[in-house]
């Protein structure tokens, strides 16, 4: 689970710690939260930035191949400033100390911007959003939801700038996408889920165990035919 405009303290930190027993990354903006503790989670690649988490996932018994997650929360009040943050993550990307696999990475976060918007240009990176769109896909447009509103406010501003992001060879990967509309005394943004299916095993079939005298059964010999 990931979250945006956290402003969390050491208070919620301890408890999300005590309570959950939850592996975690947060800055001051956003975090990531693994309630399994099976998905493990890496230091934040990107810990000088407070706007942005990078983490790798593995498994504890390799049930999958590692993958990425991003988690971003753009700044919202000026449209220039979105550039620049954006130029920034687009370069932070590539660089050569980061070793990434963007056939597995997946990018999620409030990027206070909308592409309903006719000024798209004014509002972020050019770069950043042909990055997008030559390598990645929005979930949302699994389940036809990539339109409706993901920020909400006294039921009169309303617009989309929450996003989920998978890389293009990962979009089939997409089992189900869903939008969920929170309490709005908690937030004014929606819950975006995504069911995705990461991978197989790397290792192998694994070992099997079994009877040696089953082998001796004529039904079970049978069976096995």
């Amino acid at each position: 689970m990931t979250f945006q405009e956290t402003h969390i303290s050491d208070t919620t930190r301890s408890f999300i710690n005590t309570q959950f027993q939850a592996r975690y990354s947060m800055t001051y903006h956003c975090g990531i939260v693994s309630f399994n503790p099976s998905f493990i989670l890496s230091d934040n690649m990107m810990p000088e930035h407070d706007r942005m988490i990078l983490t790798k996932v593995t498994h504890s018994s390799h049930a999958f191949a590692p993958f990425f997650i991003l988690v971003l929360y753009a700044p919202a009040s000026s449209g220039r400033q979105r550039q620049q943050f954006f130029d920034q993550v687009f370069e932070l990307l590539h660089a050569q100390d980061l070793d990434i696999n963007f056939d597995r990475l997946l990018i999620t976060g409030d990027f206070n911007y909308s592409y309903a918007r006719s000024s798209l240009s004014s509002q972020t990176s050019l770069q950043w959003i042909s990055f997008l769109e030559d390598h990645f896909y929005n979930t949302l447009k699994k389940d036809g939801l990539h339109e409706l509103p993901t920020f909400r406010r006294n039921e009169s501003i309303f617009s989309t700038i929450d996003y989920i992001f998978v890389s293009q060879a990962w979009c089939l990967a997409v089992m189900a996408s869903n939008l969920h509309k929170l309490n709005a005394s908690w937030t004014d943004h929606s819950m975006l889920s995504v069911t995705c299916c990461v991978g197989t095993s790397p290792s192998g079939p694994g070992l099997w165990r079994g009877k040696p005298i089953l082998a001796r059964k004529s039904a079970f010999q049978q069976y096995l035919q």
